[in-house]
């Protein structure tokens, strides 16, 4: 029989899905839970490869951040041992410049021979040559506190020779303005009353006779006068001060 001629009214014709029958309705994949596991839409198979590949990120994701903290420990002892090598280089550095300076003088003595102090020694090995610093005993004040500036004018100290020099000028001076006082005082006090010449000549000043030479006193009895010349009409009496360095000559006219 050709199937091509099956009109469908044979008993071999395939069986369609009864509405009120679902026995012979087809299943869709994956609509029962229980046939390809716990993943919808997916076969048994997919959901086996999608497991190993989220296995397989993890791993992957832990050994970088274990290679990365290896990294960094290695890195920090690397750092460690470039230092400790630094030091050791300071320190053998240190050495070389003392003996250095010791082969300067001549041979090293022998330890704890006379003019080597271990002590001295060791304590030469242990300073730090390039961080010196000054001993606590020797700073005098805290280099860090900055005094306020004093603005006070000091004037310059006062020259006590310089003073007594210029105060004896100026006694020297006052007692010479006193010494002229009295003498124009004096002299003005005093009247010619007459004038006789000739060979020695007289005069008479206030009823007293006096030739050249004598002396008369002024009305206030400090001043000496000498006379020291009579000429007509007029006599000429000079004062004298020795001791101030002085002298004046005052004249009198005869009163008419």
């Amino acid at each position: 029989m050709n199937l091509n001629d099956y009109n469908g009214d044979s008993a071999l014709a395939p069986k369609s899905a009864d509405a009120n029958n679902g026995d012979l309705a087809p299943k869709t994949q994956g609509e029962d839970p229980g046939d390809f596991g716990t993943v919808p839409g997916l076969g048994p198979v997919t959901g086996h490869v999608a497991s190993r590949r989220v296995g397989g990120g993890t791993i992957i994701i832990v050994a970088v951040v274990l290679t990365a903290i290896a990294g960094l420990f290695s890195m920090r002892k690397l750092a460690d041992v470039t230092a400790a090598a630094g030091i050791d280089a300071e320190i053998e550095a240190t050495i070389e410049k003392f003996l250095d300076s010791l082969a300067d003088v001549g041979p090293v003595p022998a330890a704890g021979s006379e003019g080597v102090n271990d002590e001295v020694v060791i304590a030469l090995l242990r300073e730090s040559y390039s961080e010196r610093q000054v001993p606590l005993r020797d700073v005098a004040r805290n280099p860090f506190v900055i005094d306020q500036i004093d603005t006070t004018v000091v004037p310059p100290p006062i020259d006590q020779t310089a003073i007594s020099t210029r105060e004896q000028e100026r006694l020297w001076n006052q007692q010479r303005e006193n010494r002229q006082r009295i003498w124009s005082t004096d002299a003005g006090s005093l009247r010619l009353k007459a004038v006789m010449g000739g060979s020695n000549p007289l005069a008479i000043i206030d009823g007293e006779t006096v030739r050249v030479g004598e002396t008369i006193l002024g009305k206030t009895n400090q001043t000496t006068f000498r006379v020291s010349e009579i000429s007509k009409g007029s006599v000429e009496l000079l004062a004298e001060a020795p001791e101030l360095d002085m002298t004046e000559t005052y004249t009198l006219q005869l009163e008419r």
